[in-house]
């Protein structure tokens, strides 16, 4: 097996070996017994990073006893490996565990200098192995395993690993780009961008974050690249086929960036496929950066990548370039499986082995990501020592894509990991977005009713996710109600009987606005019955929190029980509510027969009038027995 090939094994293993150092950096040996159950131990300082000649080591390491009687002869003793680590796979077993060289013994001291612990206290050891002790010139430039040992009565309480960086020459120098993520909370973008500011980093940033974070006053770097709003995960999406939520995540930090709105932006992959990089080309991605940790498969070129692997890489003609981070000395420089005193020396050391395999000074690149460790006053030791090795020349990543040499890659179709968002999940949450962009654009102020519930509903597809599926299924789950509460601020009432007792009129329906702006809308009723047909819509304006009976004109062909559907819809006719049923009873023939009934009676009374009338005309034209009529021109 070459050289080169080897490397690009080891390259694959440094991943799973820096994170089985564990949360305690490597403790190994933890051997307790029940004399020992209520003492604990951490490191709390370690350094420098860098050691000189005349450098010496100092470790402090902080003991609790917890317990109700008093700790004897608890001391700390550091040891140094007796040959340096050889490689970046020697250090990754180092760290791990796997492999256990020959270390001599640099300093001892007992603790409070009596080894006693008293009850219920926790006390401070510090360790100084003077440089005579340490005795690392053989080498000039090297890395040393470092063991940091508590022992109680001669026992075994706890034992780290970490490393010692020795330089004694003038280095050869390695091109460096640090990128930092900037997204998520906003106390964790304004975070990210006060421990970026303390070195040369180029900045992916959510601008629907960053417009949100408190802290306006810290300089943004001046290589600054965008991210779809809420870090959606382009792979999930390119993976449930919906082409949908990115343009429209696009566009959110397009509105939140207006200064930088033409700035261009890098989709975040865990790893290569065809369907992720053909999404992200569609819609204009500037590179694609593979994010290390998330899930350990970089790129693999048919040609041997020898002792550094390239940091850009070419998915194909017409594809964005693929920025391919080193997954080893980005996990380090995240610092999220080390003890916080010992990232520095972590990241030095990965980055010292590195520099000097490079022979051919190829750029590298680190990213942190999301993960990426802050102490409490937003700041990274581990960035700060990185930068400061003399051996490391900060680039930007612009520099890195306008300059370099892609090596090629052969690219998987579509993979399916197990951090994918469901395909289904995706799909609702796209209908929910689709469905506020039509509420909104409804209304007088779309933007207020819009940018909050969407900004919600893209961050449950966030990339940070990917690491933790049940939780992230839940947050997708409250955001797709809080989007729905806001489309249910317009609505109708759930239900209703009505009576139309005409062959044509209108049936009243009440239209709810509870949100805090003008809204207009349409409303459509709908059946599937012969007996009832609506003749027409209507179209109204409600004011804010009001409600309104809007009339819909309708015809009625005979008498039954109808059940009508009824929805708004906005002037394009885009639906913004579920249908409600109206149960409507239906007595077109009521008013035939009222009318038939009226019209019988009147012409009955009016013959009776008649009848009547010419009764009586006769009665009065009758004379009274014996009368006899007058001669024509008497007096009578």
């Amino acid at each position: 097996m070459s050289a080169g090939r080897r490397v690009g094994r080891i390259a694959g293993a440094l991943v799973a070996a820096v994170i089985l150092a564990g949360a305690s950096a490597g403790s190994v040996g933890a051997a307790e017994s029940p004399a020992t159950s209520d003492l604990s131990a951490d490191v709390t300082t370690y350094g420098p990073p860098i050691l000189g000649s005349d450098s010496p080591l100092s470790v402090g390491v902080t003991i609790a006893n917890d317990g109700g009687s008093d700790a004897g002869k608890v001391e700390v003793i550091v040891g140094v490996t007796t040959d340096p680590l050889a490689d970046r796979a020697s250090l990754a077993e180092w760290q791990s565990g796997e492999s256990a060289p020959p270390t001599r013994e640099v300093a001892r001291r007992l603790a409070l200098g009596t080894g006693v612990v008293a009850a219920q206290t926790t006390v401070t050891t510090t360790v100084v192995a003077p440089p005579s002790a340490l005795g690392l010139g053989a080498e000039p430039w090297a890395v040393y395993g470092v063991t940091v040992a508590v022992h109680v009565d001669g026992s075994a309480l706890k034992e780290f690993r970490t490393t010692a960086t020795y330089l004694d020459m003038t280095p050869s120098v390695m091109p460096l780009a640090i990128i930092a993520t900037a997204a998520g909370a906003p106390e964790r973008v304004s975070a990210v961008l006060s421990a970026a500011s303390a070195a040369q980093v180029s900045l992916l940033v959510d601008p629907t974050a960053l417009a949100l974070a408190a802290s306006a006053v810290v300089s943004i770097p001046t290589d600054v690249y965008s991210l779809p709003a809420g870090h959606v995960d382009v792979a999930s999406l390119a993976r449930a086929l919906d082409s949908g939520i990115l343009p429209a995540a696009l566009d959110a930090s397009a509105k939140a960036d207006a200064p930088g709105a033409d700035r261009p932006w890098i989709a975040v992959l865990p790893s290569l496929d065809r369907e992720s990089l053909a999404l992200a080309q569609e819609f204009g991605a500037v590179a694609i950066l593979l994010q290390p940790g998330t899930t350990p498969t970089t790129a693999t070129s048919d040609e041997d990548p020898g002792p550094v692997a390239p940091a850009l890489v070419d998915a194909g003609e017409g594809t964005p370039p693929v920025v391919a981070a080193d997954p080893a000395l980005s996990l380090a420089l995240a610092g999220t499986h080390v003890t916080a005193a010992f990232r520095p020396a972590t990241v030095v050391a990965e980055s010292a082995l590195l520099a000097m395999a490079n022979h051919d000074g190829q750029v590298v690149v680190a990213s942190a990501g999301t993960s990426w460790v802050l102490d409490a006053d937003h700041r990274s030791p581990a960035l700060e020592a990185l930068a400061a090795c003399p051996w490391n020349r900060m680039v930007s990543l612009t520099s890195v894509l306008d300059g370099g040499s892609p090596a090629p890659a052969v690219i998987p179709e579509a993979p399916s990991e197990d951090g994918d968002i469901a395909a289904t999940q995706v799909s609702v949450v796209a209908n929910s977005l689709r469905d506020l962009g039509y509420l909104a654009a409804a209304t007088s102020a779309p933007a207020a009713v819009y940018s909050a519930p969407a900004a919600v509903l893209l961050s449950s597809l966030s990339f940070e996710g990917r690491g933790d599926p049940a939780a992230r299924a839940d947050t997708i789950a409250r955001a797709l109600a809080t989007a729905q509460n806001v489309l249910d601020q317009v609505s109708l009432p759930r239900g209703s009987d009505l009576n139309l007792i005409s062959t044509s009129g209108s049936v009243p329906i009440t239209v709810t606005n509870e949100l805090a702006v003008d809204v207009t809308v349409t409303v459509v009723l709908e059946t599937r019955s012969p007996n009832l047909r609506p003749t027409g819509q209507a179209t109204v304006t409600l004011k804010p929190n009001t409600s309104e009976a809007v009339l819909i004109p309708v015809r009625a062909v005979s008498s039954a029980n109808v059940a009508a559907f009824v929805h708004l819809t906005d002037a394009e006719g885009h639906r913004l509510s579920s249908d409600t049923i109206v149960r409507v009873r239906v007595r077109a023939d009521w008013g035939t027969a009222f009318t038939r009934i009226m019209g019988g009676a009147a012409l009955l009374l009016l013959i009776g009038g008649i009848w009547r009338t010419a009764r009586r005309g006769r009665r009065d034209t009758r004379g009274t027995p014996g009368d006899e009529p007058l001669p024509f021109g008497s007096d009578g």
